[in-house]
């Protein structure tokens, strides 16, 4: 999965366990329900 491969790659970026935690719990919920739609690379084909 694309997701997890991405949370993998940023651990081993010096991010913080507790960093990336927040990321996932609070903000990439965000991303996804406003976000995605329009700014992820799959909606420009």
């Amino acid at each position: 999965m694309l997701l997890a491969a991405d949370a993998a790659e940023t651990a081993h970026a010096g991010i913080a366990p507790d960093q990336l935690q927040l990321f996932e719990k609070n903000i990439r919920p965000v991303l996804v329900k406003d976000c995605y739609k329009c700014h992820a690379d799959y909606s420009r084909e």
